[in-house]
């Protein structure tokens, strides 16, 4: 992927463009690093022996979504028992195909031949960044099962409360809370549909689902506030009068030449409020890229 990225980072002009330009097998070969080991991330008989053409080549059916030839090779001919897998869900391709006419083809459509060229699908890589973002907020939340959840609905659809239970393998008096308080915070929202004219509770249908766009507008919004208090909590912890004053010492002349002006109170005081600051930029950061992908970073129709 950082290859292709980089022999085309000409033509990325915008993040709201669909995807890079195309790009050739042999035009990738040549921004990969010659000691890089194509062989470390994949499985299969006499892997490290292949040369290093067929290993990018598997990679790119890989991110394709269309793998299923290397692990037919690899089994003697025989077929791979997930090949196809992402077709048959909702998960976007990283990569699709464009043959040599000028085509795209999309999950699974490419023949790998020397003739075609691949195109990274920006809207599969933003959605999964975006998914991640959303994952570290509802597990830091409501734990691990909290995100089971959303995973679920996020790849399968709309559901049921039984459905959604027999799917986690969580008891229905589990899920149930579950989905209440992810609905009170707008992570799942809920759809209605009657059986009838009247509109009766009892002859309605509830499903639950994740709208991917609502959810990480929420996350969003406690982020930019997360962020403000991180600001307040760095300027507040500087204008500390004692500190303040010491850090004004700090900063003369005689004192930077000779730290040994200071006492070793006034260095000790001055090295817990270097890790606090350190602390608060570390998290700051993290935050800040969290903040990037869910604001800019557009939600992509591929």
């Amino acid at each position: 992927m950082r290859a292709i990225l980089i022999g085309t980072e000409e033509s990325q002009l915008s993040l709201s463009d669909l995807r890079t330009e195309s790009i050739n097998s042999h035009s990738i070969m040549q921004e990969i690093q010659e000691d890089r080991d194509l062989s470390v991330g994949l499985a299969g008989k006499n892997i490290s022996a292949s040369p290093m053409s067929s290993l990018l080549k598997e990679y790119i059916h890989i991110l394709s979504g269309s793998d299923a030839s290397w692990a037919a090779a690899s089994n003697g001919g025989g077929t791979s028992a997930g090949a196809g897998a992402s077709q048959g869900g909702m998960a976007k391709p990283f990569l699709t195909y464009s043959s040599s006419s000028g085509g795209t083809t999309t999950v699974g459509g490419g023949t790998g031949s020397g003739s075609s060229k691949v195109h990274v699908e920006f809207a599969g890589v933003y959605r999964r960044l975006k998914q991640a973002v959303l994952d570290g907020y509802v597990r830091e939340r409501w734990g691990l099962l909290a995100v089971r959840v959303v995973r679920i609905l996020l790849s399968m659809g709309k559901m049921d409360e039984k459905q959604l239970a027999k799917v986690a393998m969580i008891s229905p008096d589990d899920v149930r809370p579950l989905i209440s308080v992810l609905s009170l915070s707008s992570i799942v929202s809920l759809q209605e549909v009657p059986k009838g004219k009247d509109f009766m509770p009892s002859r309605t249908s509830y499903f639950w689902y994740v709208d991917l766009a609502r959810a990480t507008k929420v996350v969003l919004e406690t982020l930019l506030k997360t962020m403000a208090n991180i600001m307040e909590r760095k300027a507040a912890e500087s204008e500390m009068p004692v500190l303040k004053t010491l850090l004004e010492a700090r900063n003369r002349t005689d004192v930077a030449e000779d730290e040994s002006l200071l006492t070793i109170p006034e260095k000790q005081l001055l090295q817990r409020w270097e890790e606090k600051m350190m602390k608060f930029n570390v998290l700051e950061t993290r935050v800040d890229e969290a903040i990037f992908i869910l604001r800019e970073l557009p939600l992509l129709d591929a």
